[in-house]
């Protein structure tokens, strides 16, 4: 079996692509993950998880129970079924457990765009940014899958909602339920897949597609709600305040490597776009890959909202939204000749900008390590009944921390995997 047949097969192509990504993972993950629990895992996991299941009385409703305005049940579900697998309160293990789903997102947007791609070379680029490591944090530290949920379950829904086929929108609809009670962000989801239902319906005028409108119209207002009412009083400071903070806040975050770079781009693309449609529908034009730059842009403008900054948590987002648009600049240049040449600068450009952000995230990787195995250390000395000396640390471990650990020294000594 040659390459090509390889990847000429949506199947065999999906799983070389899902191995490059995961195993690039890995490799990172075997060199700078670190074993030692980090911030929110203190109380969201082991206080919340792990010792009530210990002691006998852990409660199913905790793994749907809200973290700040979140709901992140398949972060508690992962994490507590590696812990239970594994007997022993292990990051690294779940590090590499949850590289298979960042890894299946992207692999699954490379693989079914494939076609679009029309040259080898742009296949390659296209792999290239799925090999490179945006959300570093996410990566090295087992608490911030709940981003990797997001993804996959949010690209799914679109996906479905993007074949315009009534059978598929009840799935749509529960990836979409999945997506929300991964992270709040997921409530967009519904708003994005209720925009391609709305279209769907005004193309074909079928009460299915009004039906599901409406279901997920709904289910949008719903979701909002909940965020609202469980929004964090603690937080109100990070908001934007006012309309006028708002704006600078998402130009700053458009400021971000990429994404300023991919909207000066759209320019060109809405042209190719119209030309090639001007003669049909709106309809038609809508697939799945405009779709997921439409939501990508939303969770912006909620970041801009909510955070007024995109820090390295949401740089995963980020990797979607590069890898998407690449794929919807690369697909319509190549409907016209004259400019393919403009389509080789973009893949080049693509890759500069990749090579920079790599050299930026490698040293925030780096240092990252540093700070976690001197955290490492403290703890695992501070279980050992030796004297831990915060004011000598570079990286202290929070007062808070030390308080829960010294609760449950005998099982924390037993179960953590420092």
């Amino acid at each position: 079996m040659n390459v090509k047949t390889i990847i000429d097969n949506i199947y065999l192509r999906f799983i070389m692509i899902f191995l490059i990504i995961f195993i690039s993972r890995i490799v990172i993950i075997s060199f700078y993950g670190v074993d030692v629990p980090v911030d929110d895992q203190w109380d969201a996991e082991w206080s919340n998880i792990y010792l009530p299941f210990l002691e006998g009385h852990l409660s199913p409703k905790v793994f749907f129970s809200h973290h700040n305005e979140h709901i992140i049940f398949f972060t508690r579900l992962l994490n507590f079924f590696f812990f239970y697998l594994t007997k022993s309160w292990s990051n690294l293990t779940v590090m590499f457990g949850q590289s298979t789903i960042v890894s299946a997102a992207l692999s699954f947007i490379i693989s079914v765009n494939y076609k679009k791609f029309n040259s080898l070379f742009y296949f390659i680029v296209a792999i290239l940014i799925g090999l490179t490591p945006f959300g570093y944090k996410n990566m090295l530290y087992a608490f911030q899958n709940q981003f990797y949920f997001l993804i996959i379950f949010s690209v799914i829904s679109v996906y479905l909602i993007s074949q315009k086929r009534p059978d598929l929108y009840p799935w749509a609809f529960l990836f979409s339920i999945f997506s929300f009670i991964s992270m709040a962000p997921g409530a967009l989801i519904f708003t994005v897949c209720s925009i391609g239902l709305f279209f769907n319906y005004i193309n074909k005028k079928e009460k299915s597609e009004l039906f599901y409108l409406i279901l997920f119209l709904f289910a949008s207002f719903l979701s909002l709600l909940l965020i609202y009412k469980y929004r964090v009083p603690g937080h109100n400071h990070l908001k934007a305040h006012g309309i006028k903070d708002f704006i600078i806040s998402l130009i700053n975050i458009l400021k971000y490597p990429s994404i300023l770079e991919m909207s000066l781009f759209f320019i060109p693309v809405i042209y190719l776009t119209y030309k090639k449609y001007k003669a049909k529908s709106l309809w038609d034009i809508l697939d799945c890959n405009f779709y997921v730059l439409i939501w990508c842009l939303a969770v912006f403008s909620s970041i801009a909202y909510a955070r007024r900054t995109l820090n390295a948590r949401y740089h995963d987002i980020v990797h979607i939204y590069l890898l998407t648009f690449y794929i919807v600049i690369i697909g319509e240049f190549n409907l016209n000749k004259y400019f393919n040449y403009y389509r080789r600068i973009f893949a080049c450009l693509i890759i500069v900008i990749l090579f920079s952000i790599s050299t930026k995230n490698f040293k925030c990787i780096e240092d990252s390590y540093k700070g976690l195995k001197i955290k490492q250390l403290a703890l695992r000395n501070y279980l050992d009944d030796q004297e831990y000396v915060k004011t000598n640390l570079p990286y202290p471990v929070p007062q808070r921390i030390l308080d829960i650990a010294k609760l449950n020294k005998s099982l924390l000594k037993k179960y953590l995997n420092i």
